[in-house]
């Protein structure tokens, strides 16, 4: 049995669809994400502190850069959960992903700084999504303009990682 269960179709906007589809088979996304984040912290333990602040390619963003956008945008993702899921009326704002990344100064912290924010950022997630009842998972709110449900945001961190951690695989190492 599912603990949340997957979201359909009018409880997000549709660019969120990619993500969201991505997770579509978990039985339990919770633990998905827990395998992801220790599947993360492997992959970047395993690598030079020099090959963090190499990109792919030009105008690409680096291993730190990557890992620091996971960070940043689930903690968005998450806090506009809390805010739906607390009663939050109000439009939330939207983000721009890449003055985020620009302004984050990847390349001038640690791996291990990374690391720590990564796993203190999935622990907090977990646990806020672990604490809330059946009740607030469909709950809609509005962020950067469109509708999106409490449930369907969690299914989005769960699909954004996936992805990501599929170029970090594929693009990276």
């Amino acid at each position: 049995m599912r603990v949340f269960s997957y979201p359909i179709k009018d409880e997000y906007p549709p660019y969120l669809g990619t993500y969201i589809d991505l997770v579509k088979d978990e039985k339990d996304i919770l633990q998905l994400m827990q395998r992801q984040a220790k599947e993360i912290i492997g992959l970047i333990e395993g690598v030079s502190d020099v090959f963090m602040d190499e990109a792919y390619a030009e105008g690409k963003w680096t291993i730190s850069e990557l890992i620091i956008h996971l960070i940043d945008s689930e903690r968005i993702f998450c806090t506009r959960a809390l805010c739906f899921a607390r009663g939050e009326k109000q439009s939330l704002p939207g983000y721009e992903q890449d003055d985020y990344v620009l302004q984050s100064r990847a390349a001038e912290r640690s791996k291990e700084s990374i690391l720590e924010e990564y796993i203190a950022n999935r622990i907090a997630t977990l646990a806020f999504f672990k604490g809330l009842s059946k009740k607030t998972h469909d709950i809609q709110g509005q962020a950067n303009g469109l509708i999106v449900s409490v449930r369907a945001l969690l299914y989005t961190i769960a699909g954004h990682e996936k992805h990501h951690l599929g170029v970090l695989k594929d693009r990276y190492l």
